[in-house]
């Protein structure tokens, strides 16, 4: 009784300990993103006094890399409260609202300064964004998942973000070859094409994806089969060697054996060690038999 107490006690604690790791985790990526919209915040007034359009681009680059991580802590935090059919704790949800308000901001702030520095540099901020998505939906493909239904989640997430994605690539072609000045068509031409590649890559990972989960329900149905069927032969056969058996000679017992052992094994290979096993022992009844003046073991 106290075991099991103490056991309940030490399980508690782990959960209430990982709980809090994965709260101070989310809390310090909050204050990495937090600190850079600081800086950003400042980066962007100097811009307004000095424009770069190299410093621009930079920060655009970086409001991209942010806003991916932004989102990958909001569906992390979705999914695992979803699952323990709670609300996304206060002391989180707090932070994280505020940081996504901050960060809506400077997106306006960067949009505007890229809209007055030209066509070129807001249609090459809007390649850098589909860049940095293609990224995020990359590092879901490379995640892996605890359970099929989560790997599910996941994928159909990707295929969501690679649709939104291919419709952005396609509208920015449209705005590409209405770009008067052909130098800078060719540029960005030149980008989109990679964005493609980078889109039909990642579509191509997700329908081998795709094909690798659809077999999966299908093998763990084989599986639990193939359990179930190795237990109710085990069972069978300890009840048959650990009950008293009279055979007329041991020929017979052998004979019986081998029967037992050759169907079995062409029913599940996978037992095939455990049979030897049973062999041993029913070779050691078979001596048994030979010694005993009744054949009987």
């Amino acid at each position: 009784m106290n075991s099991s107490l103490k056991e309940k006690s030490m399980l508690g604690r782990c959960v209430v300990r990982t709980e809090m790791e994965g709260r101070d985790k989310v809390r310090e990526e909050l204050s990495g993103v937090k600190a850079w919209l600081v800086a950003a915040e400042d980066r962007l007034s100097q811009l307004e006094q000095c424009p770069s359009t190299h410093k621009l681009q930079e920060v655009h680059t970086q409001l991209c890399t942010q806003k991916a991580v932004l989102q990958r802590i909001m569906e992390g935090l979705r999914m695992k409260y979803s699952d323990m059919y709670t609300l996304v704790p206060v002391e989180i949800e707090g932070p994280l609202q505020e940081v996504t308000h901050s960060l809506q901001e400077v997106e306006e702030k960067v949009g505007d300064v890229m809209e007055k520095s030209g066509p070129l540099h807001r249609l090459g901020a809007k390649v850098s964004e589909i860049m940095a998505g293609l990224g995020s939906v990359q590092d879901k493909l490379q995640q892996r998942s605890p359970s099929l239904s989560e790997a599910e989640s996941t994928l159909k997430r990707v295929w969501d973000e690679l649709d939104m994605w291919h419709s952005h690539v396609a509208a920015l072609e449209v705005e590409v070859q209405d770009l008067e000045q052909a130098e800078e068509a060719q540029v960005l031409t030149e980008s989109l094409t990679e964005a493609q590649l980078l889109h039909s890559h990642m579509a191509k990972q997700a329908e081998q994806r795709t094909a690798f989960l659809s077999k999966i329900s299908t093998w763990l149905q084989e599986h639990d089969e193939m359990i179930n069927s190795s237990n109710s032969w085990l069972t069978e056969a300890q009840s048959w060697l650990t009950a008293p058996c009279t055979y007329t000679t041991a020929k017979d017992l052998a004979s019986y054996v081998h029967a037992l052992q050759v169907s079995t094994a062409q029913l599940l290979p996978n037992t095939f060690p455990t049979l030897t096993q049973v062999k041993c022992t029913t070779m050691k009844c078979t001596t048994q038999c030979d010694s005993s003046p009744h054949n009987q073991c």
